[in-house]
């Protein structure tokens, strides 16, 4: 009666393997989008962000170098934002808000050896009430188009996702190993599975 546990964990591994490439790709494509964001500015530039909320924002740097590997610590590749200037604006009362040096206390490193992607905070701002703000960054390396500026509200913007998608993965390996567990018991006392 072993031929009839075999197929039912053949059938919840393949069910399983399902579930975690969806996931993946899912994760794939919402990683491609934050990449692609259109609020994402190349330097020089300028972009607007509608409707922020009151909070503590950060300007982050995104590139293919932004991070590199000091021994066991992930540093950021402060070259990139050499002569770069940031300038922030509150539309709301055309009023520039100040920035604080937040430099590289934020990193995170995205995608595989080949396409790997990385981000780190550059400046922190505080916006006392909601509104409209207008991100200016000037300067720097104009020819390197890898380069992208943006606004979060988070600490790690799109580590999330990361932490996200290996957490559904770990969730669909512990719901299969219970369905086998409560299938192969109700088979038990069927009869159909002798142990």
């Amino acid at each position: 009666m072993g031929d009839v546990e075999q197929v039912v964990f053949a059938v919840l591994l393949a069910i399983g393997i399902l579930f975690i490439a969806r996931t993946f790709l899912q994760a794939g494509r919402r990683l491609r989008e934050f990449f692609d964001d259109p609020n994402k500015i190349t330097p020089p530039g300028k972009a607007v962000y509608s409707d922020l909320r009151e909070g503590t924002y950060y300007i982050f740097v995104l590139s293919r170098y932004a991070v590199t590997r000091f021994v066991r610590r992930m540093m950021p590749n402060l070259d990139l934002i050499d002569g770069m200037e940031f300038r922030v604006r509150n539309l709301n009362d055309d009023r520039e808000i100040e920035l604080e040096e937040f430099t590289g206390r934020n990193c995170v490193r995205f995608g595989n050896k080949r396409s790997k992607k990385g981000i780190y905070s550059v400046r922190k701002f505080r916006l006392d009430w909601g509104g409209d703000v207008e991100l200016e960054v000037s300067g720097g390396r104009s020819e390197d188009n890898d380069c992208k500026v943006f606004i979060s509200s988070s600490k790690l913007p799109g580590a999330g996702l990361v932490f996200g998608t290996v957490g559904r993965v770990f969730l669909v390996i512990l719901v299969l190993g219970a369905l086998h567990i409560v299938i192969m018991n109700i088979l038990e006392r069927l009869g159909i599975v002798v142990r």
